[in-house]
């Protein structure tokens, strides 16, 4: 079986943006994590205007709706969010199955399924504040890379992380909230400037 390590030190002298080989399941799964890998602060909450374009390469025209529909959706709930409350907001790294995002990423093969390609891979997150052997010190899991054929190349249709939710699942559940959570709000009449 053939893997490819990626380590965060590797990766962050890459040039941006990353070059994407979409030819084969494994050059995408291996583009799409160096990319990650390589832009401090991606994947942290939605990805930025910026980093959609790079996205764009590598992801399918539905993920992509998603997350523009997404982006959306939290700048409305940023504007209707009530005054001193926190914003109902994606928080945390949403592109890989752990919060805190990751620092490693060991790609595995790919398995085909018809018109479908599966690429699991092994993640890794270092927290540097624990001594090396501490059992807060490496967190590992495994998320899978969900690609389709689109026109001539391969792009990635969803993201299956091991707790069993997935990206589409993600933003899925987050539009679905924010249209009730994040509607405009109304303003009584007591707390309407100017009355008595």
């Amino acid at each position: 079986m053939r893997i490819t390590t990626i380590t965060f030190a590797a990766v962050f002298s890459l040039a941006h943006p990353v070059a994407v080989d979409a030819a084969s399941p494994e050059n995408l799964a291996h583009d799409f994590y160096a990319w990650l890998l390589s832009v401090p602060g991606t994947g942290s909450g939605l990805p930025a205007a910026k980093e959609r374009e790079h996205l764009a390469e590598l992801l399918s025209p539905t993920l992509l709706q998603l997350l523009d529909s997404a982006t959306v959706m939290e700048k409305r709930c940023i504007q209707n969010n009530t005054p001193g409350d926190k914003p109902y907001i994606i928080e945390g790294n949403i592109l890989v199955g752990n919060y805190e995002g990751a620092t490693e990423i060991v790609v595995g093969k790919a398995r085909n399924e018809g018109k479908t390609a599966i690429v699991k891979s092994r993640l890794f997150s270092v927290d540097s504040r624990f001594p090396k052997s501490h059992p807060y010190r490496v967190h590992t899991w495994t998320d899978e890379l969900v690609m389709n054929q689109y026109r001539d190349r391969w792009v990635i249709a969803n993201i299956q992380f091991e707790t069993g939710n997935s990206l589409s699942k993600t933003l899925d559940e987050y539009l679905r909230n924010g249209a009730k959570w994040c509607k405009t709000p109304t303003t009584s009449k007591l707390e309407s400037p100017g009355s008595e």
